[in-house]
């Protein structure tokens, strides 16, 4: 089953509440859906919505910049430490949505200017391919959490501007990763310190035109830097040290003026007494702030290194040099080699006691005869995925929790057709295995995108009981917790006998 390609309609800018407040970056509870039906459909309104969403959302004038206050929460980042994250206010969701209508060509220009970027918006998004797994995740939904009028928002995508790299690890396994290593010998890994926190946002002014300029000209304060400058203070309360970490808006503002300290090096590096150049001497990868640099030689490193730690002084931000990593060929980090081994090993895992069938978009499971051994030998094996990594079960956790997911979508994926009474044991079995393992690297690593990763598997395993196994009390299969088999008719232990009905009862 190929992956399935949606149309987006271009012209549906009310979208970007929906792309701007993605799941993984806002609290569990929150849903723009609302907002973004309201306002597509305010024209058609009563007077009391109306009313409101004039008074609280949609400006009749052009936006005031008033400071209004972002609702701030923190989320773990790994074991240890969390990361503190912003919803805007929906006057500031409507107010980028607009800047995005007026100036979205603007913003695909200033964000095509530089060699280094392999994360930036290069066209607005007109289309994205639904994953085969995430058809067995519809047929699952139910009426009492996906409502009909819910239904056309499926169509939107996960976000406005279309990206070459929209996740870091796709560079490290694409082939232009793979011909920079062939080229040279040596690589670099760069962080910015504290990045969005350091944003100066005066700064963006002075990246699209010249800091002199910016400052002789103050009267003018209709430029798109002026006007983008002034939004995302109005969304932070009015601050200029530092911009809202959460929406995209703010990856955005971050790449218009990382691209200007791209070009800044880029210059600097040419006019050195003996000139560095681009993709022969040397050659930079950046993914939003983080800076990859390949070279032959580490003198050469080093200068490159210098002349970027200068040009971020344009943006008041500075390197990070207790995380700079040093490495030379093969490229192969210590979580690059975790993650290998992780996906290695959850393949042998599955293996043994899943068999594919058809075109591989479907597992069936086997007869485990030792559930528990089995957990526990997959656990063991977790240990040994990262024994170098100076973090630990974080390395790998959360790519596990992620394929075990897959692998769950491909068990509940049997369609209509009806399971026998000896598979529905093994069925259950398999599930229950995998959410044991899954709540057990999730609570070593209890990372955001994890969270929704478990939730999703907890779904669909006990909408899949209900349907499937015909299961009253599923809740020991959900909580994944021992239980014991009871003949559904008689209400006596069966002992794993077969039986027509299941009931799944916890210990």
């Amino acid at each position: 089953m190929a992956n399935k390609k949606k149309t987006i309609k271009r012209s549906d800018y009310n979208r970007v509440l929906i792309t701007e407040t993605i799941p993984r970056e806002t609290p569990i509870i929150f849903s723009n859906d609302g907002l973004y039906r309201n306002c597509s459909s305010a024209a058609k309104s009563g007077a009391i919505l109306q009313d409101l969403l004039s008074k609280l959302v949609l400006p009749k004038n052009p936006p005031d910049n008033k400071p209004r206050i972002p609702y701030a929460y923190r989320v773990r980042k790994d074991y240890l430490d969390f990361r503190r994250l912003s919803l805007i206010h929906p006057r500031s969701q409507w107010d980028l949505r607009t800047l995005y209508e007026e100036y979205a060509e603007m913003i695909l220009y200033l964000c095509s200017r530089s060699e280094f970027s392999i994360r930036y918006p290069y066209k607005i998004a007109s289309r994205f391919y639904e994953r085969k797994s995430d058809a067995t995740v519809n047929r699952y939904k139910t009426g009492r959490v996906m409502l009909l009028k819910r239904d056309p928002l499926t169509q939107y995508c996960p976000s406005f501007f279309a990206y070459k790299f929209n996740r870091q690890h796709k560079f490290f396994d694409s082939m232009e990763f793979c011909n920079l290593e062939k080229r040279f010998k040596y690589l670099w890994r760069v962080d910015v310190a504290k990045c969005f926190e350091s944003i100066y946002t005066h700064s963006l002014s002075w990246a699209i035109k010249d800091k002199e300029f910016t400052k002789k000209n103050k009267s003018v304060d209709s430029t798109f830097g002026q006007l983008f400058d002034k939004r995302m203070q109005s969304a932070n309360n009015g601050e200029t040290n530092g911009i809202v970490i959460g929406p995209e808006a703010s990856r955005i503002f971050a790449e218009v003026l990382f691209q200007a300290i791209d070009r800044r090096a880029l210059v600097a590096l040419q006019g050195l007494q003996k000139p560095l150049n681009h993709e022969a001497d040397y050659a930079v990868r950046r993914y939003v702030d983080d800076i990859f640099i390949f070279t032959n030689s580490e003198d050469v490193a080093k200068t490159v290194y210098e002349k970027y730690a200068e040009a971020l002084e344009l943006g008041n931000m500075r390197i990070n040099s207790q995380k700079t990593r040093h490495l030379s060929r093969p490229f192969l980090s210590e979580k690059s080699l975790a993650i290998r081994r992780a996906s290695r090993g959850v393949n042998e895992f599955i293996g043994s006691f899943c068999k594919e069938k058809g075109n591989s978009a479907r597992l069936v499971p086997t007869k485990i005869r030792k559930p528990q051994s089995l957990t526990q030998h997959f656990i063991a094996s977790c240990r040994e995925m990262c024994p170098g990594a100076p973090s630990g079960y974080d390395e790998v956790a959360p790519f596990l929790i992620g394929a075990l997911l897959e692998r769950i979508k491909k068990i509940v994926n049997v369609g209509s057709e009806p399971l026998l009474a000896k598979s529905k044991r093994d069925y259950a079995q398999a599930i229950r295995v995998l959410l044991e393992v899954m709540y057990f690297l999730y609570n070593t690593s209890p990372e955001v995108n994890s969270s929704y990763h478990l939730a999703t598997a907890i779904i669909l395993a006990n909408r899949f009981a209900e349907r499937h196994l015909a299961v009253r009390g599923a809740i020991g299969l959900i909580l994944a917790r021992p239980w014991v088999w009871f003949d559904g008719a008689a209400g006596a232990e069966s002992g794993g006998r077969e039986s027509s009905t299941w009931v799944f009862c916890a210990i």
